[in-house]
């Protein structure tokens, strides 16, 4: 091993040793030192043109809310899909029959029944990133954003023409395979084109895509039921994957990109301070430079970025890629911030199931008020974007300079104030708006109050995990969002017989508890979450977690 190579691989073992902790300002003009370091390469996502960033940065935003347009858009017609297809009746005034204790209970038990067709779709979106990330891991972006979004067009069709239960259950479970990819990736994409000082904004707008697009979709169909049937959501879904499929094949490249193997005429790394070396045991020069021979390739033309797969990024087996965000859940940072992710969203689920039949009886809602009543939902987000990203870098990088310039995972979380108070509210306020008939006002406002901390404690939540451990990005989102599903799966599917049990104001009564009980664990995250990710690397199981040098981004 030459000196160079030997310098390389002993500073990749800081790296991990550190587990976070970067110097991200200087202590003498406390200017921001880019993070991770572009290279002189122009095929670097780092050194790409700022339009061409922010363009891949909206695509990936629109890839976002398509996700979700048809995982949550379609419920608004929940009534009228159980309609056509159990071919149940509701309640009507009108025709006495239907009022009938038992009339009644066989529509909401069909009600029920249709839910699972949404939550059963929420699941698969989740627990596909486990099939997925391997190969997003093992061979790019671009190969499986291509082959997703294709196979999200061709069954987003399939469940347009779906004739019963059975089919349309079926083809929207296949139907949330595909767009799983976008949840895990997005944030690998941001990573990729961004320095560490900018993530925070760049992953507040994934959170506001990522939650607003079942709102829009919400929003929309519930316009087209008007002149419509439900059908109509899906083609036009449909149209808009595969219009989004035409944009990624010739204008997204590949965003992975190998830092070890980057031509730098000059490298500077700034070391840790002593307080950092003494903490990590590991020994850091105060200034290294290395200086090589090397040659520049040239910028790659429109045709080889059109390659579907630029090889292997990684030696990793994919075994063990698949394994590691398994294990990577026992960790206490990665487990409380998947619990926060679950319940957000889980609740989010909940009030999704529920928002169609409880303003409809309640407040004889039709299904066009329906759908504008997720106009909360979109607003609260848009609310959100800037508490979420600027808000959270703010506070970050506050407590960076006055840690001599050493910015530390945890200095996101006491942003979480905001969102511990506002999110327990906006249960609350939904809950016994709609249990105790209040004007539809309250309960709207709620879904917003709901809507702003989503997008906060959602990206405060993952953003943290993600600054942790930022080689294995990857598994860390799929963690969340493989565990995320599972909890919105299993409160979409109680969520009615909740209901029926204790009634509105108990459900999110209880839910209100809970989401702030988990929310405060900031605090004890915030003391001693440094010692504890140190301590928990330790662990046995940390060798099924520990990745290899060619995973190293230089963070």
């Amino acid at each position: 091993m030459d000196s160079i190579t030997q310098s390389r691989h002993d500073e990749n073992l800081q790296r991990v040793q550190t587990l976070g902790s970067v110097k991200l300002r200087h202590e003498d003009n406390k200017e921001i030192i880019l993070i991770p370091t572009p290279s002189d390469d122009p095929n670097d996502p780092l050194n790409w043109s700022k339009p061409f960033k922010v363009y891949l940065m909206l695509l990936t935003c629109l890839i976002l809310i398509l996700a979700n347009f048809l995982a949550v858009g379609p419920s608004v017609t929940i009534i009228e899909t159980t309609i056509d297809l159990l071919h149940a009746t509701p309640p009507i005034p009108s025709v006495p029959q239907t009022l009938a204790p038992a009339s009644i209970a066989a529509f909401t038990s069909a009600v029920t029944k249709m839910s699972y067709v949404f939550s059963g779709m929420a699941l698969m979106q989740g627990f596909s990133n486990l099939i997925w990330m391997p190969l997003i891991v093992k061979y790019g972006r671009r190969p499986v954003y291509i082959f997703s979004w294709l196979g999200y067009t061709i069954f987003a069709v399939v469940a347009s023409r779906a004739y019963n239960w059975s089919i349309l259950l079926g083809s929207r479970i296949v139907l949330g395979f595909f767009p799983g990819t976008a949840e895990c990736m997005a944030p690998l994409t941001i990573a990729d084109l961004t320095f560490l000082h900018q993530r925070g904004v760049m992953m507040a707008l994934y959170a506001v895509a990522l939650g607003s697009g079942g709102s829009i979709g919400s929003v929309i169909d519930g316009a087209l039921s008007t002149t419509t049937d439900w059908r109509a959501i899906y083609y036009l879904g449909a149209g808009l994957s595969g219009f989004v499929t035409i944009l990624i094949f010739f204008t997204f490249p590949e965003t992975a990109y190998n830092r070890l193997a980057a031509p730098m005429k000059s490298r500077v790394s700034d070391g840790l301070p002593e307080k950092l070396e003494k903490e990590t045991n590991t020994s850091i020069n105060a200034t290294h430079v290395e200086v090589e021979q090397h040659v520049i390739p040239p910028k790659k033309s429109f045709a080889q970025n059109l390659k579907i797969t630029n090889g292997i990024l990684t030696q990793e087996s994919m075994f063990t890629i698949f394994l590691r965000p398994l294990a990577m859940f026992v960790l206490p940072p990665v487990f409380w911030a998947t619990i926060m992710l679950g319940l957000h969203v889980g609740f989010y689920v909940v009030i999704g199931n529920t928002v169609a039949t409880s303003f409809t009886q309640n407040y004889h809602f039709s299904t066009l008020q329906v759908g504008l009543l997720w106009f909360a939902v979109i607003i609260g987000s848009l609310i959100g974007l800037p508490l979420a990203g600027w808000w959270t870098d703010w506070v970050a990088d506050l407590l960076t300079r006055r840690n001599h310039g050493i910015r530390e995972p945890e200095m996101r979380l006491p942003a979480m104030i905001l969102g511990m108070l506002v999110a327990p509210g906006g249960i609350l306020l939904y809950g016994l708006g709609i249990g105790y008939k209040l004007h539809w006002a309250a309960p709207a406002f709620g879904l917003l109050l709901f809507s702003v901390a989503l997008a906060v404690n959602g990206n405060i939540a993952m953003v943290y995990t993600i600054d942790a451990y930022r080689p294995v990005a990857g598994e860390v989102v799929v963690t969340q969002m493989g565990l995320k599903a599972g909890f919105a799966f299993l409160l979409g599917f109680y969520a009615n017989k909740w209901i029926l049990n204790v009634g509105y104001p108990g459900t999110f009564g209880a839910q209100t508890g809970i989401i702030f009980v988990v929310a405060a664990c900031w605090l004890p995250l915030y003391v001693w979450g440094k010692r504890i990710r140190h301590a928990t690397f330790k662990w046995s199981i940390m060798s099924i977690m520990r990745w290899e040098l060619d995973r190293e981004i230089g963070e």
